[in-house]
Parts: C-alpha cells; structure tokens; sequence
C-alpha cells in the first residue's frame, strides 16, 4: 500500500526534477528494474507463506497423527506467523528507522529462507510451529524496511506511485500463487512447497544483495530511540493471549472442567492480560519514544474505524481456513476436491482476478464515491461472505454458493485495507505517516492470531469435537450423528464470522466519520497556505 500521502493519487503533468533524477540512484535501469522485483516478491512471498498454508494445513493434519495430539489448536501453527508477524512488526519498523533497512531488508530474507526450508526436511509439528513463528519475525523484519527502503530511494511522486502500485500488485499473484503450488503439489509433495518458498526467498534475497544501494539505505538516524520495556511487555502479552486461546480446545477436551477454567488456559491468559496493560502504560504513560504514541488514537473515528477492521480481518481469517477445510469435506462437496488440490486452488482464481482488479479501479473509485459509503458496503460483502456458506444445502453448488462467497470476501479485503490506509493517512501529521502502513498489517495480522483459536473454540463447543482434524475421511465413514455434529461445527464458526463482520458494520456505521476526500484536501490547502500567509507576514 502507498506509504505517501493518500490524496495526492492526483498528479502534475509537469515533471519532477527531482523523480526525473531517481534513475540515476542505480547504476542501471536493470539495476532499477531487478530492485523493484526484490519489493515485489516480498509481497509475493508474504502471501504465499498465508494462502498456500491454508491448503496445506489439512494435507498435513492428515499425515502427522500428532496434530490431534498437541496441546493447542489444529490452527495453531497458522495462527503462529500472523501472530509473530503482528508482536514484531512495529518494533523492526522503529529499528529499521533507527538503523536504515538494508540490513533488516536482507536479514527477513535469509531468516525466511532458512526457516521455510527446515519443515520441510521434518514431520515434526513442534519444528513446524517453530518455523511458522520464525517466518513470522522475518516477515516482520522485511515488510517495514521495505518502505524503509522506498521512502530513501524515491521521492514523492508519479515514479514512486507507479512502484508502489506495482508493488501492491503482487499481493493477489502471491495469494493465488500461493494457493496454485500447494494444490499441484498434493500430499505427496507437499514438503516441496516449502522447498519452493525458500527457493523464492533466496532468489529475492541475492537480487536484493546486487541491487538495493547500500550506502543510502544503511543509514543510522541518532535521533530516534527504541522503547524496549514497552515492546518486551507488548510482544509477551499478545503470545501468551494467543496462546491461551488456541489451547482452550485442547484443555476443554482433556479436562473435567471447563478449559478457561484449567491452568494451562487460565495462566497464560492472565499472565497475557496484565503484559498488555502494562505495555499499555508504558507506551501512552513512562516511555519517551513510544512505539505508538496516543496521539494515535486522539480521533475516535480512528478508534473506531481500528477495531471495524479488526473484525472484518477476524471474519476473513475465519472463512479463509474454514473454506478451504470445508469445501473438501466430503459432506459439503461431492466434488472430491480433498484429492484434486489443484480443482480446488482453482475454485479460488477470482480472488486473484478481482485482487488485481480493485488494484487498478479502487484509486479512481475512491475519488468518485464517499469513503464512508464505501466502508459500510465493504461492511455487507464481509457479512454476506460467510452467511451464504452458513445457510447453503448441502452439497454445495460453485456458482451458486462458492463464487458469490469469494466474491464477496475478495471485495471485502481488498476495501477494507484500502480505505483504512486512505484514511489513516489522511487524517495522521506527517510524522505518523509511516505508522500508518504498519498499523493496518497489525490489524490484519492480530485479527487472523486470534480469530481462528476462537472460531475453533466455538466450533468444538458447539459440535462436541473439532473437526478439522477429521473432516476428509469418505461421507460413507460417518453416521447421521456425526453428519450432522460436523456441518453444524462448521456453521457455527461461519456465523461467528459474519456475527464479527456485523459489529464492524455497527462501529463504521455509528462511530467512524470520514469527511470527504475534497474536505480534507481542501482543509489541508487552507492550512498550508495560512502557514506560508504567516511566514510572508513574518518576513
């Protein structure tokens, strides 16, 4: 997403003297052109490691017995990058501030490179969700230098925005591709997608190395400072929240009591709960440089439109890993597609096709039509989005139940972060600007760490048992009981992800107030120039 200011996707015809100098930063316009590759596979990456996962994660309960076994959530290991990736980012974001993000840009790609390549050498799920959570902090480690990078090669302006649309871009071909590999490659090959995706991030990396100038983007800056205390209380509290959660189903299951009730539950949520508060005053009371000042949060319409996005990014965590489980279940699908991964990555290509779609349309739409409209229509695609597969017969039909689902949850995504980087941006000062781009891949990132342990809390409470473990042996395997305990387990979790996508319509709706985009514009030119009057009058 465009890390300059939002409104000014309105650009002069008249050249830039200074982007007409931007070539010039590289020895060659190959050079330019294989730097530009390296940000684009960040992306790419980045999404494949999420997509493709989610095809994996039921090839792999299906071959490790001890995925029924482990002490948390068959989901945990997918919950464990989001959640990494989410407790680190805003911490790499301020070293790579402090330091310049060459070296976190080239440390994120070798660490993944290393970490996608180990689970697929072991059956392990222990080594496994290790991997996850280190691919997570790599994750973390690149995706802030990334404009780290940008924002000290390129100036603003029309060859910085052409980048970083080019950039964005790469977000739905590294969804689908993510979802095309996994699927060709099967059970049988499934250790080759890891294989591929440390490939890839090796390949990123050594373009990277050749081409990313070091002597302007390895600088130090002396000014900013690091809040340690707060990020170490910050980054403790999420993990053990998370973890809390995704051990719940496993505590409930083993234990005569409820499993919040357990102390393998109970501690860690606890303990999870007084690290954030006291993250919480250390960041807005004690630190000096807070990783996210409360100046952050002093408009309500931010408090608001943060916690709407969270919830729309919980009902697409929800409904991405329950659809993919679901839709190869053999009593929601006759279609057999837990053996034909790749009909299965197909049923997924829209997302890939509307993805670059809304790239290209969104800027000119958001011009057109009120944010705020937008934001409450986004608000009904996400609803709809798992309702239909909640109220469907079964079997279900493609066109008449799975493509409107997609559909709608490609939309949904795309909007919502879309229009939660216009509107940060543009109502944050300058000197937040960044934390903007890095605050909405929090939202997402903590949205999918802690809705997929509760949409499977709810669904071993609702259906006795936690079937996404067991959800692919042949219809015939199944008595009417067990029929008809797993499609209300899936149900339940569906509507829980519409029921998170409803309150995000109702805080939009009652607590989120966008002005227009020629409102803000105009306000900002009013200020600007009354600054230039004063400094004329002053002269």
């Amino acid at each position: 997403m465009a890390k300059e200011r939002v409104l000014s996707t309105e650009t002069s015809d008249e050249p830039d003297p200074k982007a007409l100098q931007q070539a010039y930063r590289f020895n060659s316009i190959w050079t330019e052109v294989g730097f530009c590759f390296a940000l684009c596979m960040t992306q790419f990456l980045a999404e494949y490691l999420i997509s493709g996962f989610a095809l994996q994660l039921p090839l792999l309960s299906q071959r490790n017995p001890d995925f029924a076994n482990q002490d948390t959530s068959v989901l945990w290991p997918a919950s464990l990058l989001s959640l990494v990736m989410s407790a680190m980012l805003l911490i790499f974001a301020r070293l790579s501030d402090m330091f310049g993000g060459y070296w976190f840009f080239l440390f994120g790609l070798a660490w993944l490179t290393i970490w996608t390549l180990i689970p697929g050498c072991t059956t392990s799920i222990t080594v496994l969700n290790c991997a996850r959570a280190m691919q997570g902090l790599a994750l973390a480690a690149f995706m802030p230098s990334t404009f780290a990078i940008m924002g000290r090669l390129y100036v603003p302006g029309r060859r910085k925005t052409v980048i970083i649309s080019i950039y964005s871009g790469w977000a739905p071909l590294g969804f689908f591709g993510g979802f095309i590999v996994a699927g060709a490659l099967g059970s049988h090959l499934s250790d080759y997608y890891f294989f591929i995706g440390a490939i890839l991030s090796a390949l990123t990396g050594f373009v990277a190395w050749m081409t990313i100038p070091k002597s302007l983007t390895a600088v130090r800056n002396h000014n900013i400072k690091m809040d340690w205390i707060g990020s170490f209380f910050m980054v403790s509290g999420l993990l053990l929240l998370c973890y809390a959660l995704a051990a719940e189903p496993y505590a409930n299951e083993h234990s005569d009591t409820d499993g919040f009730a357990t102390a393998i539950v109970l501690g860690p949520l606890v303990s999870g709960v007084a690290c954030l508060v006291a993250a919480s005053i250390v960041e807005w009371k004690l630190a000096k440089s807070p990783l996210v000042p409360l100046s952050f949060f002093k408009s309500w319409s931010v408090v608001w439109l943060s916690l709407a996005c969270m919830c729309f990014y919980a009902c697409f965590g929800v409904w991405l890993y329950y659809t993919v489980d679901y839709f190869q279940n053999p009593l929601a699908n006759t279609s057999n597609l837990s053996r034909n991964q790749v009909a299965l990555a197909i049923w997924y290509l829209p997302m890939a096709i509307a993805g670059l779609v809304c790239c290209v349309i969104l800027g000119p739409l958001l011009q057109i039509v009120h944010m705020k409209i937008l934001l409450l229509f986004t608000g009904c695609t996400w609803i709809t989005a798992p309702v239909i597969l909640a109220v469907s017969s079964l079997p279900l039909s493609y066109w008449a139940n799975a493509f409107p689902s997609i559909l709608c949850a490609t939309i949904g995504i795309n909007l919502t972060f879309t229009i939660s980087i216009v509107y940060l941006t543009a109502v944050q000062p300058p000197g937040l600007q960044g934390l903007c781009g890095a605050m909405c891949s929090i939202f997402l990132g903590l949205a999918f760490a802690f809705s997929l342990p509760i949409g499977q809390i709810i669904m071993t409470k609702v259906s006795g048992k936690n079937w996404m473990i067991d959800a692919h042996r042949g219809a015939a395997a199944y008595d009417e009981d067990d029929r008809r305990s797993m499609v209300l387990g899936y149900r339940a979790s569906f509507i829980y992800a519409a029921v998170s996508a409803g309150l995000g319509l109702v805080l939009c709706a009652l607590g989120v107030k966008i002005p227009s985009v020629l409102s803000i514009r105009q306000r900002r030119q009013q200020r600007d120039g009354g600054a230039k009057e004063r400094v004329a009058c002053d002269e």
